[in-house]
This record gives structure tokens, C-alpha cells and sequence, in this order.
């Protein structure tokens, strides 16, 4: 497991976490229905925890496919370290209060799916909201936890052991597997120059570079917006400490909505044109046709009121 900061929302999100199947076609006949979940065929579950950047810090041991999130969450390595502050405890954050005040914690935590406990450091979007601005939250998390998503289409891309199930004999070598194509997947990255995406301020794209994105983000707020369900169900299952960060982190983006302090992070074929632009303007030099190519890219980003005010 690698100490590493996280670049999600950078008020205490530390990791983006899923949990992902790996098809074992030569399973045991006797396990089979150990490893037989909604996938209605064999698999081997991995719980997989990325940064914003799609770098792989966390794996946990390999899991029968019929064990849901939940249950791999009781024993995951991570979850608990985060659970017990074990994780920079010394990290604190700020977040802005409804009235504009400040206020100042402690505790990171990682952005999951609805499938997970509600724990305190396992921070899910809202699937029912009761208001505009938890929705708009939740669409923000959601947006933000896609990078864990296209972390596994990478992987199932680059290494086409993973697109097929797996003749192995044993679920360990399924596990050797997976890890090693996870560790080509973060050497290859950092062969990219995409390893520190999120790190410099110009990997960011500014809130006013974005006035259209977030009229249409309000748009599909105002139809996701619904009355809470029952939750008594689950009440074994929550902490005191998930409702009331939750709630703090609504009012926090609400607050920087407001204050147009939000920013979207640039994708990474941008990025890597970016990162282009500068070795060839610092060693052998730019032609043309790259100045042009990533000017292009830099007037997508620009909105219209922004090319006509001349002062910013």
C-alpha cells in the first residue's frame, strides 16, 4: 500500500475505491458456487483503490466472487487504516459552512459506490436527494469516481488476459495475474508523464472555463432530486460520524459553487499535449504545427464571456 494524497476533491478524499471481477473459467466444480455471484458465472473480486490520476496505490487479497462489497470491506487493509486514522493523521482540511464560515478536519476518506457500509471514511453518492444541492454533490462524486471505472477499461484494453476469463487452476495465480498487470498499468503510466496528473495548477481547468458545463450540471440536478428512502434497514451499518461529514461536504461544494471556486481537472490527452508543449519549447524546440494543435486545445476550455473580457 503507497502513502500518497489524493487529488479527487482535496478537502480529505484520499483514494477512489470499486471492487472489480475477474472471470475464472476453469474453476473447480466444488467452488463454484463459492464463486458464482451477479455475474452468473465464476469470478475472482478484487477490491481496487485508484487516485484521480488512475494510479493503482491499494489492492486487496482476491475474494470469492459471491462475496458483495460490503463483505470484502470488513477485511480490506485499506478501509481499515482510513477507519482508525492510521492514514496521514496529521491531514487536515478546511470546509466552507452554509454561512461561509470555515471549519477545520481531520480523518481522509475514500469516494465508493452505494454498495459499501456508511462508514465515516467510505463517502458514496446520494441515490435519492433531498435537495438541490445534495444532488448536485452527488452528480460532483460521481463525475469524480470515474476515474476508478476507466482505471479497470484501461486495464481490460491494455492486457487482454483480463478481457477473457482465465484458465488458471488455482484463484492465487488469478491474483499474481491481475497484480502484475496492475503494476505494468502504473509503470506505463509514469512512462506517460500522466503519473502527476492533477499535481500542477494548470492540469486544472478554472470554474469560470466551465459555464456552460455547469448550467447543464443544474439541469440534471433539478431532476434528480427526491424525497429520502428507508434506511432502517441498514442502521447497524452507518456510523455517527458518515451522516455529519457527508452533510459538511454538501454545504462545502454548495459554498464554492457559489463562490465559483470549482475546478475540473483536464483530460489526460490534454494534459499530455501540455506536457509536449513544454519539453519541446524547453529542448528542441516547437514547430508550428504543435503550436497550433495545442493553442486549439486551450480555446476548447475558454468559454465565450471569458475571450471578451480583455482584464482576466
Amino acid at each position: 500500500m503507497r502513502s500518497s494524497r489524493s487529488l479527487a476533491f482535496q478537502v480529505g478524499a484520499y483514494c477512489n475505491t470499486d471492487g472489480v471481477h475477474i472471470a475464472w473459467d476453469t474453476c473447480p466444480a466444488k467452488l463454484r458456487a463459492l464463486f458464482t455471484g451477479k455475474e452468473q458465472y465464476p469470478t475472482v473480486a478484487f477490491n481496487v483503490s485508484v487516485l484521480q490520476n488512475r494510479q493503482i496505490i491499494y489492492i486487496s487479497p482476491w475474494a470469492p466472487g459471491a462475496k458483495n462489497d460490503k463483505t470484502q470491506a470488513a477485511g480490506d487493509e485499506l478501509f481499515h487504516k482510513l477507519r482508525t486514522g492510521q492514514i496521514h493523521p496529521e491531514e487536515t482540511y478546511v470546509l466552507y459552512t452554509e454561512d461561509g464560515r470555515c471549519i477545520i478536519r481531520k480523518g481522509l476518506y475514500a469516494l465508493v459506490d452505494g454498495g459499501y457500509h456508511q462508514w465515516r471514511c467510505l463517502q458514496a453518492p446520494l441515490t435519492c436527494a433531498s435537495s438541490e444541492e445534495a444532488a448536485r454533490w452527488s452528480e460532483r462524486v460521481e463525475s469524480v469516481r470515474k476515474a476508478v471505472e476507466c482505471t479497470f477499461g484501461i486495464l481490460k484494453k491494455r492486457f487482454r488476459i483480463l478481457r477473457h476469463s482465465m484458465e488458471c487452476l488455482e484463484a492465487e495465480t488469478i491474483s499474481d495475474t491481475f497484480k502484475a498487470c496492475c503494476a505494468l498499468h502504473n509503470i506505463l503510466l509514469r512512462h506517460d508523464g500522466l503519473h502527476s496528473i492533477g499535481c500542477d495548477r494548470s492540469d486544472w481547468v478554472p470554474a469560470k472555463r466551465v459555464l456552460a458545463r455547469c448550467e447543464v450540471e443544474g439541469e440534471r440536478a433539478k431532476h434528480t432530486c427526491r424525497g429520502p428512502r428507508n434506511m432502517s434497514g441498514t442502521a447497524s451499518q452507518r456510523e455517527p460520524g458518515h451522516a455529519t461529514l457527508r452533510e459538511e461536504l454538501i454545504a462545502h461544494y454548495a459554498a464554492v459553487c457559489k463562490m465559483a471556486e470549482v475546478g475540473w481537472l483536464r483530460p489526460a490527452s490534454q494534459v499530455r499535449a501540455r506536457l509536449h508543449f513544454v519539453q519541446a519549447e524547453a529542448g528542441a524546440g516547437l514547430n508550428d504545427e504543435d503550436e497550433d494543435a495545442f493553442a486549439d486545445d486551450e480555446d476548447d476550455l475558454v468559454s465565450p464571456d471569458e475571450e471578451s473580457d480583455p482584464d482576466e
